[in-house]
């Protein structure tokens, strides 16, 4: 199992920056990337589960879209988002840690952006990764994007990978299976329970 890194860079003077861009995304990947997905308990429960998670990929899809089109994401003049593997020190062991040689660049080519990705958080054996980045540097929008590349390529009842923001976790009052469960319930569901979910962090 092993722990993937990216570090962001940012191709623009000091007094540029990135419109809307939150600043520190999640230390903890797992959380701000979690899929959300429903084990199997019955034939017929795990078919409407499928159901489920199909259209919970679509009101994500569609709310991230949505937030590419109020940033002009696509528009080919789009400030330059760059990153690349760290070398930075990780509070994980040296073993475990992943330092896969991705490097990319968003210029206003946003579909293969997406693609590249998602194709490279794959090659992450555990699917933990952390992004580092100076504020500013595009750490949302990078996690944005990622979480719409897996979209894309994700096959009809698959795991939904889903942008929750771990700054809104307590891990002393609430364990992070419960947190998941709630936060999608509240931020996709109007805070209804939707079956007898259980997620796969």
């Amino acid at each position: 199992m092993g722990l993937g890194t990216w570090s962001l860079t940012r191709d623009l003077t000091d007094g540029a920056a990135w419109a809307g861009v939150a600043g520190l995304f999640c230390g903890f990947a797992q959380a701000a990337l979690s899929a959300a997905s429903y084990l199997r308990r019955s034939e017929a429960s795990w078919r409407d589960a499928e159901g489920l998670a199909d259209n919970l990929a679509q009101i994500v899809q569609a709310e991230w879209l949505g937030e590419v089109a109020a940033r002009h994401l696509r528009d080919p003049k789009v400030l330059p988002l760059s990153w690349t593997s760290t070398r930075g020190d990780l509070d994980e062991r040296p073993h475990r840690v992943v330092r896969d040689r991705l490097a990319g660049r968003m210029d206003g080519r946003f579909d293969d952006v997406v693609v590249q990705l998602a194709d490279g958080y794959r090659r992450i054996p555990s699917g933990r990764l952390v992004i580092v980045g100076e504020p500013g540097a595009g750490k949302t929008v990078l996690a944005m994007l990622l979480t719409l590349g897996l979209l894309k390529a994700r096959a009809s009842g698959a795991p939904v990978p889903v942008l929750l923001a771990a700054s809104s976790w307590d891990p002393v009052r609430e364990g992070l299976d419960d947190w998941v469960v709630r936060t999608l319930a509240d931020s996709y569901y109007a805070g209804r329970s939707v079956g007898d979910p259980t997620p796969v962090a």
